[in-house]
């Protein structure tokens, strides 16, 4: 164990940098590592979509991407410049394609003013990402490409990302939630310039201890151990540990990780050296704990349910598992 003492904030980012792949996250690593590989031989339009509920880490995916392939300086004949081999921007509320491409200018260093028009902007996008050697672009929260106020506002970002897709030639991912999902499908014009596609779903319940909720909190629980130097309490079993955290989380990974973060920031603030975790603890942690995403209810009660209202909640959200 790393630590049996105090807990401290460093610890947060330490928890945040370790991973749990289940099948359906590996999958996704999978297809941008891919991507990224094959990237300098696509000579056409190439679009990725991926597509999750909120939380199940398909912006960690890229972040994860990121840490792999990082920014970096190079030296050639003009001197030394950035090297971007991957850039992620996120779409803003009612996206307009002014706003993103004023994201992506500032995220390759190049600030934009209102006096430049969007089409010199367009320009200029497309020149920084090759200055920049970027060979893989994603775009995240996509979904908020249909929240333009207009309808052809969202007509003019789709295009936009599509010219942008073909002016490039490299990767662009598109990481939204199913509404996107539904859209692209629904969409022939967006859809048939769909090369790869990807989708990580919410984990089912976890019945038993063979489903991939509860193996994932079991993961996570290790890592969380070789971080702080706590586990569980004896009288805390990990199965109903597992089933009381979904009933908080809805399935999402993400959640599971704020949890454990929550403990870790009220028991660094409090200077607490137990060595266990109980449900008095996690009783505790859901006063501040502020649950990001709530499907299964009551979240608030998860650790006052009792075995048999638990086992209710568990059997109302069977594991979709086969």
């Amino acid at each position: 164990m790393k630590n049996s003492g105090k807990l401290t904030l460093s610890m947060l980012g330490e928890l945040h940098a370790r991973r749990v792949l289940h099948n359906d996250f590996a999958d996704g690593e999978a297809l941008l590592d891919e991507l990224f590989e094959i990237s300098p031989e696509i000579k056409q339009a190439y679009i990725a979509t991926i597509f999750a509920e909120p939380g199940l880490g398909k912006s960690t995916l890229f972040k994860d991407l990121i840490v792999r392939n990082p920014p970096n300086i190079l030296k050639d004949d003009e001197g030394k410049r950035k090297n971007t081999p991957v850039l992620v921007v996120s779409a803003e509320e009612g996206c307009t394609v002014r706003k993103l491409v004023d994201t992506m200018c500032a995220a390759l260093g190049e600030p934009t003013t209102t006096s430049n028009t969007a089409s010199y902007l367009k320009q200029k996008a497309l020149t920084l990402l090759k200055e920049h050697g970027t060979v893989l672009l994603g775009i995240d929260e996509a979904q908020e490409f249909l929240n333009n106020s207009t309808r052809s506002g969202v007509k003019s970002v789709i295009s936009f990302v599509r010219s942008l897709a073909e002016s490039t030639q490299i990767p662009l991912v598109l990481m939204g939630t199913p509404s996107y999902e539904n859209f692209v499908s629904a969409s022939s014009d967006v859809n048939r310039r769909v090369k790869r596609s990807h989708t990580l779903n919410l984990m089912g319940s976890p019945i038993d201890d063979t489903t991939t909720f509860y193996w994932t909190v079991v993961g996570m629980m290790e890592n969380f151990t070789q971080v702080t130097g706590r586990s569980l309490a004896p009288e805390l079993g990990m199965l109903e540990f597992s089933q009381r955290l979904f009933v908080i989380t809805g399935g999402r990974i993400g959640c599971i990780y704020d949890f454990l973060a929550q403990y870790i920031t009220d028991h660094a603030k409090s200077g607490s050296t137990d060595r266990h975790i109980g449900l008095a603890d996690c009783l505790a942690v859901m006063k501040n704990y502020r649950a990001a995403f709530n499907l299964v209810k009551p979240a608030k009660l998860a650790f006052k349910l009792t075995d048999k209202q638990l086992k209710a909640v568990m059997e109302q959200h069977e594991s979709m598992e086969a």
